[in-house]
Parts: structure tokens; C-alpha cells; sequence
């Protein structure tokens, strides 16, 4: 499926019933569902989405309504998500499997689309939501299911972090490598349910936490390797968490924040360095800019430290290889 980007708003109508617009973009963008609002007053609201192949996001804002997804539409649908509701303006009151509550702004609920669930939000509220394929998630989260239709359970720092993410991502903006954008979403999501409160279910949850922000971080590196000015601080603030507990994460694996950036720029120069016999072959300290190293020299050395062989002798000992092996 391809991407997509749209937005919905009910000042944008010339003529019509806005209600009735207005529940059938919501139907369009999240399910079937039935909406309720006080017809004598004027239906106002904006819908934006994104949607990527295993992933919705969508940024909400309307008067106050009840929003339903009634059971018969939930059991002939043939999908199952997980729906992740963060509000970011205002408060809404949710009821799912006889549970309750009121979601203020900084904190989520989790809503499962195969059932029935009501939601009704005060006047002007607006909130970001997360519509997650089921099977995705339970593959991920082996527990998930134990916080289905609870609310608060987020981590302080990841909900508002997540919510802001998400501001972005509906905003008119050209995606690039959608699969990595969906996937640093759903690590966050991840991330934010395995640090939740342990004793919420009466039970204790396996500490995942350090696993999965440490392949998180490492994801990250990947993708900014080649920019020289990356640091910890950057790393911190993408995640909304510390740089002590970025640093103390990756001490936890035998690892530093810059010996793994090193690793993974030096491994991409190495690539680089024997791609040779090809016309487009670059040199020493284009290979060293390239892969984010600020100095040639500096290259160089991290670089025979690594492999215990200089780049240039790298270059040509694997082109004495290919010229024996012709």
C-alpha cells in the first residue's frame, strides 16, 4: 500500500450536513463508527492523517461528541488493531470491557478495534492517535493484551514525546523511507509499554526496557552515521529520555554512545574502500567525509586501530586479490 496523506476539515464543506461529513471521514480513517453531537449546535473539526503500511496516525480536533464503535460494526470488520489515543488538548472519558476512565492530556489509553468502546470528548479537545496492526504489536510485545482498555500506564516522558512525533508526522510534510519513520514509531510505542508501571496488572512485566532502547539507539546511529555532528544529546532528545540513561544503556552492553558510531562509520567506509574496479570509485578522504569522520587523519588511524591495516592498503590489497583471481 502506498502512502498517504490527507486532511479533512468541516470548514472546508461549501454545502451539506457537516455531521454527516464529518462521521464519514472518521469512518475513512479509522473504522466504521457511529459519531453523536448536539445537532442544534454547528459541527466543527479537523482530521489529518498519515498512513503508512502497518501503521495510521492521525491528528484529531473537534466540538465535543461521542464517538462509537458499536460491537456489530467490531465483528464484521476483519481486521484487529491496537489504537493507542494520546490527547494533546482537552480531556475525553473512554469506556471498553466494563473499563472506565478520564484521559487528560500526557497520557494514553490503548483501545482494541475488535470490540465495541465509546469515547466522548469535551468540547475543542484534540488528541493523536495510533492505529497498530494487532498481530504487529503482539509480535513485539508478548503482553500487550494485559493493558488493552486501561489508561495512565505510559511513561511520563515517551507520551509526550510520542504525541509530538506524531504532530509532525501529520503535518504536510514529505516523507522519507517511510518503512524506517514507521518502524521508529512503533519502537517508541514499544518502548513506552515496556516501561510501564510493572504493578499495574498485579504482576510483574519482563524488563525489556534496556533491550529495546539499545536497539533503538542503535537503529538511530545507523540512520545518522554520516552526520558529523551527531551526539548523545541528539540521541536523548529524539527519544525524550536522558543522555545518562542513554549512556548507561549502552554501558550496559559493553558498549559507548561513540565507539558504536565509530564501528558503524568505519564498517560503512571499509564497504566503501574495496568497492573498487568500479568507475565511481571514491578516494581516501572523500570515503572519510562521506561517512561523517571530520579529519582524513583522524579516519585513518580509527581505521587501522579496527581492521590493523590503513585504507589505502586496504584499497590495495583487495585490488592485487581481484587482479589474481581474473
Amino acid at each position: 500500500m502506498n502512502d498517504i496523506q490527507r486532511s479533512f476539515t468541516t470548514h472546508s464543506l461549501s454545502d451539506g450536513a457537516p455531521a454527516d461529513a464529518w462521521q464519514k471521514y472518521m469512518s475513512e480513517v479509522y473504522y466504521r463508527l457511529d459519531i453523536e453531537v448536539d445537532r442544534s449546535k454547528e459541527v466543527e473539526g479537523f482530521l489529518h492523517e498519515t498512513r503508512l503500511p502497518d501503521l495510521c496516525i492521525s491528528h484529531f480536533g473537534a466540538t465535543a461528541q461521542r464517538v462509537n464503535r458499536r460491537r456489530a460494526a467490531a465483528s464484521n470488520d476483519e481486521s484487529e488493531d491496537y489504537v493507542f489515543i494520546l490527547p494533546t488538548r482537552g480531556n475525553f472519558k473512554f469506556q471498553q470491557r466494563r473499563n472506565s476512565g478520564l484521559v487528560d492530556t500526557g497520557s494514553v489509553v490503548l483501545l482494541n478495534s475488535a470490540e465495541g468502546y465509546q469515547v466522548d470528548v469535551s468540547d475543542r479537545a484534540e488528541n493523536v492517535t495510533l492505529k497498530i496492526s494487532a498481530d504487529n504489536l503482539r509480535n513485539r510485545i508478548s503482553w500487550i493484551e494485559r493493558f488493552c482498555s486501561r489508561h495512565d500506564f505510559g511513561e511520563v516522558t515517551l507520551v509526550p514525546a510520542i504525541s509530538q512525533l506524531c504532530l509532525h508526522l501529520t503535518g504536510k510534510n514529505n516523507l522519507h523511507n517511510s518503512f524506517r519513520v514507521q518502524e521508529a514509531c512503533i519502537d517508541l510505542v514499544t518502548l513506552m509499554v515496556d516501561t510501564a508501571n510493572k504493578s499495574y496488572c498485579g504482576e510483574t512485566i519482563p524488563d525489556s526496557m534496556g533491550r529495546t532502547l539499545h536497539e533503538s539507539i542503535k537503529v538511530f546511529l545507523i540512520r545518522n552515521s554520516r552526520n558529523p555532528k551527531i551526539s548523545i544529546s541528539d540521541a536523548a532528545r529524539f527519544f525524550g529520555v536522558s543522555e545518562r540513561l542513554i549512556y548507561k544503556t549502552m554501558q550496559r552492553f559493553g558498549e559507548t554512545f561513540i565507539e558504536e558510531l565509530t564501528n558503524i562509520r568505519l564498517r560503512e567506509a571499509r564497504e566503501l574502500i574495496r568497492a573498487v574496479g568500479k568507475s565511481n570509485t571514491l578516494n581516501i578522504g572523500q570515503i572519510a567525509f562521506i561517512c561523517g569522520f571530520s579529519t582524513q587523519s583522524y579516519f585513518s588511524v580509527k581505521y587501522r586501530q579496527k581492521f590493523g591495516i590503513s585504507p589505502r592498503d586496504d584499497r590495495i590489497m583487495e585490488n592485487a586479490n581481484i587482479y589474481i583471481s581474473d
